[in-house]
């Protein structure tokens, strides 16, 4: 099979699917995946501002003492390389990628809005280190903001390590709201063994103060480094929460509910707890996606390949390389984990050398995880 002669009619989610279902050699596989790589570049910046965060909350993925191995640049570095990403790859999304919200994310953020024209901005945050700033970003005319509440006060609080953290992130939430500081405030949930029975709980306590927008990922683990294993969720415990959550759509008033999957084994999850839900899913560019309309709710599961995810996501860290995903859990990332640095080589240049970088192995292998997982019989 000539795999480039399709690469350009297909969208990239239909060409993985070829890649892990069709009986292919593994050199054959690698470059089918390089083509696709070749073909389509990212459309949304994740950029880390900072890599200073005081908070120790068990299931992040950056460790306590990541900011003592990844040094934070300038606004003025900050500014060059928004730009170049911007004009090399015409990445019109951004988004401030959940470390701790400063004056210089602020000030990057506001050169977005007021310096690059059509863009959309985002602010993923866990309601504290947002508060000193909520009036200043209530003039910059965001996009959304993402707040993180992982369930109940209870295992909120818990998960974060940190009394009063749900407290303080609720009264966040309702400011936001009342201010109309973007014209959606979404809410995030980490979904752990700790907080997997209150999440559906949590749902419906926001929506009952006006919040419609939920977004439900399960805790991202990197072996041997963060977090835990044990903060993972079986597969019964997932398919005890979607039966839950399917449940309380009926109870709940106008939302949209998205469970957002990331890693094959929860998708291989989902490919064990129901087949009418399995044979459903659509293909939606980069991505699959099954939906469910209950009332007038919806609820959406998502799953996006870790192996595409280079051509959705350029991942900046604080310090101005590019990195494949989960690589932060390591504190003090790899080279072969790292695509370039934007302070000496453009955006531009560093994906469309990714395909035959060392850190292009990242892809590769979860690539054929996929394959082994969700291969075959979808």
């Amino acid at each position: 099979m000539d795999l480039k002669l399709h690469v350009g009619f297909m969208e990239p989610i239909k060409m993985w699917l070829n890649l892990i279902n069709l009986d292919m050699k593994r050199i054959d596989i690698i470059e089918g995946l390089k083509e696709v790589y070749r073909t389509y570049k990212p459309y949304i910046a994740g950029i880390a501002f900072t890599g200073y965060c005081p908070n120790r909350c068990c299931h992040c993925i950056y460790p306590p003492e990541f900011s003592r191995y990844n040094q934070d640049i300038s606004f003025k570095h900050w500014k060059r390389i928004l730009k170049d990403i911007y004009d090399g790859l015409r990445v019109r999304i951004f988004i401030h990628n959940g470390r701790s919200l400063d004056k210089k994310g602020i000030e990057s953020l506001r050169y977005i809005k007021t310096s690059l024209p059509k863009t959309k901005v985002g602010i993923i945050d866990n309601g504290i280190s947002i508060i000193p700033f909520i009036d200043k970003l209530a003039s910059m005319e965001l996009d959304w903001i993402d707040i993180s509440l992982d369930g109940m006060e209870l295992d909120h609080d818990f998960q974060r390590r940190k009394k009063g953290a749900f407290k303080r992130a609720l009264e966040t939430l309702l400011e936001l709201k009342e201010k109309e500081v973007a014209p959606k405030v979404n809410v995030l949930t980490c979904l752990t063994t700790i907080n997997k029975g209150s999440i559906t709980g949590l749902i419906s306590f926001l929506n009952e103060k006006g919040f419609n927008n939920f977004f439900v990922s399960p805790v991202s683990v990197v072996q041997g480094y963060r977090p835990s294993e044990t903060l993972k969720v079986s597969s019964e415990d997932f398919r005890l929460f979607i039966e839950e959550l399917l449940k309380i759509m009926e109870t709940l008033e106008d939302v949209e509910v998205h469970v957002d999957l990331f890693e094959a084994e929860y998708m291989h999850f989902v490919k064990g707890l129901n087949k009418s839900i399995w044979t459903a899913f659509q293909c939606e560019y980069d991505h699959l996606v099954w939906k469910e309309q209950i009332k007038q709710n919806e609820l959406f599961i998502n799953y996006f390949p870790l192996s595409l995810n280079g051509i959705r996501e350029l991942i900046v860290n604080c310090d101005g390389n590019v990195l494949v995903p989960k690589s932060m859990a390591k504190g003090r990332i790899p080279e072969d984990e790292i695509s370039g640095c934007l302070l000496s080589k453009s955006s531009s240049k560093i994906v469309k050398e990714l395909p035959n970088s060392q850190s292009f192995a990242f892809y590769i292998n979860e690539l054929f995880m996929e394959k082994a997982l969700l291969g075959k019989g979808r």
